[in-house]
C-alpha cells in the first residue's frame, strides 16, 4: 500500500515539476537579440515558477449569471444567453425567435450599470440588473429588469423569469 501511494505522490510531483518547467520554457521571452539563442538556453530555470493557468469564470452566484448572461448580449453571443435561461415565454417560442432581430438578436451592445442581489432564499434569488441596450433593429433602451433565478446545483443558478421594472427609450 505504501510502495502504491509513494508511486502515485511520485507521479503526480514529475507531472506538476514537468509542467512548471514547460511552462517557464514557453512564456520566457528570447533576450539575445539575433534571436539566435533565447535566454533561457544560457540561464538556470527558477523553480519558483507560477503557472498561469487559463482564466475561467466561475460562477458562483445568482448575480453573476445574470452578468454573464447580459455580457454573453453584448458579445452577439445569443445562443450562449438563450441557454443561459429558461423562462417560460422564452422557451415556448423557441430558440429562433430569441435570436431574431425582432428579440434579443438586433441588441449591438449593452452596457451595464449596476447587478444587485435583492434576495435570496431556499434557492431562489431576485437580482436587479441596471443597463442600457442597443439595439438597431428595435430601439435603444435603458432597463432596469428583475431576474429571479433558481439554484440548479450547489453553485449554478438558472435564470427562470424576467420582469421589466422600468424600461425607457434613450
Amino acid at each position: 500500500m505504501k510502495g502504491q501511494l509513494y508511486a502515485i505522490v511520485s507521479c503526480v510531483l514529475l507531472v506538476v515539476l514537468t509542467t512548471v518547467v514547460y511552462q517557464k520554457l514557453i512564456s520566457t521571452p528570447s533576450k539575445d537579440p539575433d534571436n539566435k539563442k533565447s535566454w533561457h538556453d544560457s540561464q538556470p530555470i527558477s523553480w519558483n515558477a507560477t503557472i498561469n493557468w487559463p482564466k475561467k469564470k466561475i460562477i458562483t452566484g445568482a448575480s453573476e449569471k445574470v452578468e454573464l448572461f447580459l455580457n454573453a448580449l453584448n458579445r452577439g453571443e445569443f445562443a450562449e444567453a438563450y441557454e443561459l435561461q429558461r423562462v417560460p415565454r422564452f422557451r415556448k417560442n423557441g430558440r429562433h425567435e430569441f435570436m431574431s432581430k425582432s428579440g434579443y438578436g438586433g441588441i449591438n451592445k449593452i452596457e451595464i450599470n449596476s447587478i444587485n442581489l435583492v434576495n435570496e432564499s431556499s434557492g431562489v434569488s431576485y437580482v436587479n440588473a441596471n443597463y442600457n441596450s442597443y439595439d438597431s433593429y428595435n430601439s435603444n433602451l435603458h432597463c432596469i429588469q428583475q431576474f429571479k433565478l433558481t439554484k440548479v446545483s450547489n453553485s449554478d443558478w438558472e435564470i427562470i423569469e424576467l420582469t421589466n421594472i422600468s424600461i425607457k427609450k434613450l
